[in-house]
């Protein structure tokens, strides 16, 4: 048992200090000007953006809004350090393509089979961007790189009562989004920018 818990306490330490470490690389990807669009609480949002903003940089940031838990957090995180957002439905990302400089993502895992698990709605996003050639940035400490397969991720189906109109239905939706990582334009983790191709020298058993 106390074998067990030092093994924990020593897991929590490091990625702390990778998540530390992801934020600094991230720095180097945040310039002047930039207009950059989020859609979910992940490392970008938690750890980066905060430290670019003490860091003087100037940018704003396009929240795409969906889940409304997880776009009040963003917000949350927005208003706490002070940076400028605006928020926007997701379907209308479409009418801000002239604006935005880049999307910024996180993952839960990036798995050997060349993809990676993250926020559901993120697969819709993504693939959107890539159509209209906007850099896409994934965020994920080196930990977060599995050799498993993507099939094998815990993702699950859940179920909500909603209702519309006075009428009561079931909503069915995933847990996570599995997506390719060929969509992907720049993979930064707490050890710079990997490419996709070289992520098995970092895989963590």
């Amino acid at each position: 048992k106390t074998a067990s818990i030092e093994i924990i306490k020593n897991l929590v330490t490091r990625l702390q200090h990778d998540m530390s470490e992801l934020a600094k690389q991230g720095l180097n990807h945040i310039d002047d000007g930039d207009f950059i669009v989020l859609h979910a609480v992940e490392e970008p949002v938690e750890l980066l953006m905060p430290e670019a903003k003490k860091m003087g940089k100037e940018f704003e940031v396009l929240i795409l809004r969906q889940d409304a838990v997880k776009t009040k957090q963003v917000i949350n995180i927005m208003e706490q350090n002070n940076i400028t957002y605006t928020i926007i439905p997701e379907w209308d990302l479409i009418h801000f393509f002239d604006k935005v400089t880049k999307l910024f993502i996180g993952a839960y895992a990036i798995t050997s089979d060349g993809k990676f698990v993250s926020d559901s709605g993120t697969s819709n996003i993504v693939s959107e961007c890539h159509i209209h050639k906007l850099p896409i940035y994934l965020f994920a400490p080196i930990l977060e790189i599995t050799p498993t397969f993507s099939r094998n991720q815990n993702i699950y189906l859940k179920e909500e009562i909603e209702q519309a109109g006075g009428i009561d239905f079931t909503l069915i939706s995933h847990s996570s989004d599995i997506v390719s990582l060929d969509l992907v334009d720049h993979i930064i983790t707490d050890k710079g920018e990997v490419h996709r191709d070289n992520l098995s020298e970092y895989c963590t058993v």
